[in-house]
């Protein structure tokens, strides 16, 4: 085969596979009508910018480590264990460009250990993006019908106990914001122990949980070896466009992820991980002002959808809020120039999702769309 053949070939793989042409969900707001993002942002702060400059000015030109800047990996452990997970040390944890690297180097480095993979039959649009760009031998597990979109213990029991050892595992939810409680973690705890399996949990959204604590498998300690864990580090703080994500695994799997990572994406920016440093230190506070503007928003705009018949699905975080499209008509959102996800890149259909905005004006303009 030809050169160009090849290459036409592997266009037209691409273009006919399903899963590559899911559209995608915004990494950071377009405008600010666009509530259509998983993660709420804020204008990047005047100190994280000058710290990013002064690392330049220091002479730190060149591309980073390939794990990432030892000091935020150090940074990234201590976020890690203020919502109680202390399972990974900066040994074990990658920095990747965004979330969606953490998902592709997870699925398809980690997945290579297993025969088969379980996924929920609604998860973000990005899973099954991963998933299509190689083969992997996949199995859908279904979703509680209880609004959560979660997939249910005995399911996931069924598809072990049929013999797949690795799951993809999204708590919470990132269409509906809803997690799993104690008793559910402890069950999957239990049938990972009893398949001896695994499994990659997206807790990207955990920072946003109202509920305290929100039950992560990876704050288990005999989970160590069994978990990978991914998401977004310090979200909220402007960094959504710099594409600061993380994974933590055991020694053996970060080292066949980092390994990938080389080979993608040698030359990393260094001055962007600088910047993430930064904002290390002022999250604590910006986040918690976050979250009692967000908790408010989200419960004015909550009860005034009611007020017309659209009541969200259950969800634990302030940033999101999930409904059925049919309970609150589409129109009314495009006339608003209001751009939300579809919950059909999911595999809802039928569901839309809102992210609650941090600003006043967005607040206001969606508690009229229930009056």
């Amino acid at each position: 085969m030809t050169e160009s053949a090849t290459k036409l070939a592997m266009i037209r793989r691409i273009a006919e596979n399903p899963w590559l042409q899911i559209p995608d969900v915004s990494i950071s707001a377009q405008a600010d009508s666009d509530l259509s993002v998983d993660q709420p942002t804020a204008a990047l702060s005047a100190s994280i910018v000058d710290y990013a400059a002064a690392t330049l000015e220091q002479g730190m030109t060149h591309y980073a480590d390939v794990p990432g800047v030892w000091a935020l990996r150090v940074k990234i452990a201590e976020f890690l264990s203020t919502i109680g997970i202390n399972t990974f040390p900066p040994d074990n944890l990658l920095v990747t460009a965004g979330v969606q690297e953490s998902r592709f180097l997870a699925i398809q480095m980690v997945s290579a250990n297993f025969d088969i993979i379980g996924v929920p039959a609604v998860v973000h649009p990005g899973v099954r993006q991963a998933l299509g760009v190689r083969a992997r031998k996949t199995v859908d597990i279904p979703v509680a019908s209880d609004g959560r979109y979660l997939a249910r213990i005995d399911d996931l029991a069924a598809t072990m106990a049929a013999g797949c050892r690795l799951l993809y595992l999204e708590s919470p939810s990132r269409l509906t914001g809803a997690a799993y409680d104690a008793h559910e973690v402890d069950a999957i705890a239990d049938l990972l122990l009893a398949h001896d399996g695994a499994v990659i949990w997206d807790q990207g959204l955990a920072p946003w949980a109202q509920t305290d604590p929100c039950l992560l498998l990876a704050q288990r300690a005999e989970m160590a070896d069994r978990i990978v864990v991914l998401g977004e580090a310090w979200p909220g703080m402007g960094l959504e466009s710099w594409m600061i994500g993380y994974i933590g695994a055991n020694a053996e799997w970060f080292e066949q992820m980092r390994s990938q990572k080389q080979i993608m994406a040698i030359c990393t920016s260094v001055a962007s991980q600088y910047a993430a440093v930064e904002a290390a230190s002022l999250y604590p506070e910006t986040h918690s002002g976050q979250m009692e503007t967000l908790g408010e928003h989200r419960h004015a705009i909550a009860a005034s959808l009611a007020q017309s018949g659209s009541r969200p699905l259950p969800g634990v975080v302030a940033n999101l809020l999930a409904l059925e499209a049919g309970t609150l008509p589409v129109r009314l959102l495009h006339d608003a120039d209001i751009a939300v996800a579809d919950g059909a890149a999911f595999g809802a259909p039928g569901i839309i999702r809102l992210a609650i905005p941090l600003g006043a004006a967005q607040r206001t303009l969606l508690t009229r769309l229930g009056t």
